[in-house]
């Protein structure tokens, strides 16, 4: 008989449900991700069978047991299995991917095609290899990839997260609140509407990015198509038909390093800006006390106790606020800059 030991897809998932009785219908746990070497199976050799008898007596010869055969591509080896005294043979992963039949053939797939949009029947997927959807991948899914991810249609307040590839999507990228898109290799899209990019190759808009924020280690390219509002952070340079319009907020390109393109870096600049805030605000309050804090004397009480707890805070901030600057630019001395922007 054959035993698989990894879950092969079949096009029909698991809903799970947790202690408090909730359905997770976007975590349909449709295969699991195989690795090179991997064990996906183990083949038992038939076992001699036991003579019976009728109900006469009469013996009943048992009748040997058939091997399995398994049909398979060159994507899944059947080998001897190392340990002495096992009974059966083991299946061995030769690529990356997911374990499926086609034909009644064994075989193990790099690349998930999903025909149609990526919705319930799929759910979140998070595949080694890459993923192709010939459709739309609606709101609030999270599409995430090893080696690529291509979406023939449009992409609407959905993640995508690519950790060796490229993302390409043919139509409109609309983000959103919570949502994302990050790639190791580049990000190509047709429209980017509110989406928040960060890319270590290209970013290649063909006709408009409307209030996103795009980031990439290398260069932000819409030869033909318009930057409206938001934010681009480039390394290598920037070329665009139209930058920006009367009618809508300020847009931002800035030249900078990696370092300065990356999310943490920018969440260490908002936390300072919120500090100086603080500060700025705490000033008002305690007035002359900043610069003279011996004239708490002069002050009655309850309005002295009030003070003296605001003068301590402020000491906090600025201690905060000055180790927020200290990891700012020990984050921009490991950064890397071009020597030519354009």
């Amino acid at each position: 008989k054959l035993l698989l030991l990894v879950k092969k897809f079949t096009g029909q998932g698991e809903v799970k449900i947790d202690d408090k009785g909730f359905a997770h219908y976007s975590q349909l746990s449709l295969f699991d991700n195989i690795v090179v070497g991997q064990l996906v199976g183990r083949v038992y050799a038939p076992k001699n069978g036991v003579d019976g008898v009728d109900g006469y007596g009469e013996p009943i010869p048992s009748k040997p047991g058939k091997a399995y055969k398994p049909n398979l591509d060159k994507s899944v080896t059947l080998k001897n299995s190392d340990r002495p005294g096992d009974e059966f043979q083991i299946l061995v992963a030769e690529k990356v991917g997911m374990l499926i039949e086609e034909n009644g053939k064994l075989l193990i797939k790099d690349e998930f095609v999903v025909e149609g949009d990526l919705d319930y029947r799929y759910g979140n997927l998070d595949f080694i290899g890459s993923i192709k959807v010939r459709g739309d991948v609606h709101q609030g899914f999270v599409l995430m990839a090893k080696t690529g991810i291509e979406v023939t249609g449009c992409v609407n307040s959905a993640t995508l997260i690519c950790t060796e590839g490229n993302i390409v999507v043919k139509g409109l990228v609309v983000g959103g609140r919570g949502t994302r898109v990050v790639a190791a290799g580049s990000f190509h899209a047709a429209l980017a509407q509110e989406v928040d990019a960060e890319v270590q190759g290209d970013i290649v808009i063909d006709r408009v990015a409307m209030d996103s924020n795009l980031r990439t280690y290398s260069g932000l390219h819409m030869p033909q198509g318009e930057l409206i509002g938001g934010r681009a952070f480039v390394v290598t340079g920037a070329e665009f038909k139209i930058v920006g319009t009367d009618a809508f907020a300020p847009t931002t390109i800035r030249l900078c390093s990696d370092v300065e393109t990356t999310r943490d870096y920018q969440k260490v600049l908002i936390d300072i800006q919120s500090h100086e805030k603080a500060e700025n605000l705490m000033k008002l309050h305690l007035g002359p006390l900043v610069d003279n804090p011996a004239r708490l004397q002069l002050l009655r009480e309850p309005h002295r106790g009030k003070m003296e707890a605001l003068l301590k805070k402020l000491a906090e901030v600025r201690k905060s606020m000055a180790w927020l600057i200290n990891k700012a630019e020990k984050m921009l001395e490991k950064g890397h800059a071009n020597d030519v922007l354009r």
